[in-house]
């Protein structure tokens, strides 16, 4: 029998641990046996969390109803800061598919580094990409080549899923100016070339076993690519029917993800190793275009752009064709969100 030491802190109040754990076995009876959605389940645990947390520790207030309302203030926080990133993320991924630019960039990988390391392809892409912009935009940004890369090739679909998020987890880990590795530099008085020098040689061990465990999963685990989502399997039969010379040329198929890429990276680095006291006035236009919300809107445009001159269609169609990736991305924002 556990002792009350071992149970609650010295006030008398749980111990975090056991709160947190709470929480997470009901959202495990919620989801997996009662079938809730995701996003009741994970609100109910969260005012669980906060309820036991405040009756516990002998906060003034009644806990249910302080509960509720920090969980709803702090949902309103993580969605402020995550909404417009995965809504615009998910139409530049419906872009790159519905224009063939997604095809057009898996044409010229297969062709440089060949099916056979077309994991690795995917995997180098996302290790480099995530060091100055987030994970989860990396990966909605990467998850449509993932999917036209393993239609063409007919497998490999979890490989290549596994090669993405390895990747960029790895980085967004290891490396400034990601916010946790950068926290630790400015904690720790760390130099900060030197860190990301060392983060990028510490990533690179375990990419490549992340590379054989995606093998090993693949093997064992075979996921196809099913029909549903924002694009369709036909969708994707049309777009890889199609010759080359009808699909966007491989620079602006780029554009839309590297675009932002650049901006960020470049704002990040200018800032850090130049200083915005040596810009003068170029500075505030570097601070806005690298700033991600804007960076990521400049991606977009480019990715309409595509859209619109490919897809051959006019505004009225534009706009109707975005009600898909905009649901889509608003039920991961719904999902998301409950985590803050």
């Amino acid at each position: 029998m556990n002792s009350p030491s071992t149970l609650a802190l010295a006030d008398g109040s749980l111990q975090p641990v056991w709160i947190l754990l709470a929480g997470i076995i009901l959202v495990v009876i919620l989801i997996a046996w009662m079938r809730v959605h995701a996003f009741l389940s994970l609100m109910l645990a969260a005012v669980l969390v906060g309820t036991l947390t405040r009756f516990t520790s002998g906060q003034d207030g009644n806990p249910i109803i302080e509960a509720c309302k920090e969980s709803m203030s702090e949902f309103g926080q993580t969605a402020a800061g995550i909404a417009w990133i995965i809504a615009l993320a998910a139409v530049i991924g419906y872009c790159l598919m519905e224009s063939g630019a997604a095809d057009r960039i898996v044409r010229a990988m297969l062709r440089l580094f060949g099916e056979q390391r077309a994991g690795l392809a995917m995997l180098a892409s996302a290790f480099v990409l995530s060091i100055p912009v987030f994970f989860d935009t990396v990966f909605y940004l990467l998850v449509p080549l993932a999917q036209a890369l393993a239609f063409r090739m007919g497998r490999q679909y979890a490989y290549i899923v596994v090669a993405i998020c390895s990747g960029a987890l790895i980085t967004h880990s290891l490396v400034p100016p990601t916010p946790g590795p950068l926290i630790v530099v400015e904690s720790l008085g760390l130099n900060l070339g030197l860190t990301i020098l060392g983060g990028i040689a510490l990533g690179i061990l375990p990419a490549f076993l992340a590379l054989r465990l995606g093998r090993w999963i693949d093997r064992r685990m075979p996921i196809e690519l099913r029909p549903g989502g924002v694009v369709k399997i036909e969708d994707l039969k049309a777009v890889a029917a199609k010759p080359e010379s009808e699909l966007p040329p491989l620079w602006l198929s780029n554009a839309p993800v590297l675009l932002p890429v650049v901006l960020i990276s470049l704002a990040s680095i200018l800032e850090e190793f130049v200083g915005p006291e040596h810009m003068g006035a170029f500075y505030p236009v570097i601070e806005v275009l690298g700033y991600k919300h804007v960076a990521m809107f400049l991606g977009t445009l480019i990715a309409l752009y595509l859209l619109v001159r490919w897809k051959g269609l006019d505004r009225r169609a534009l706009w109707r064709s975005l009600e898909s990736p905009l649901s889509m991305a608003g039920t991961i924002i719904l999902i998301t969100s409950p985590g803050g």
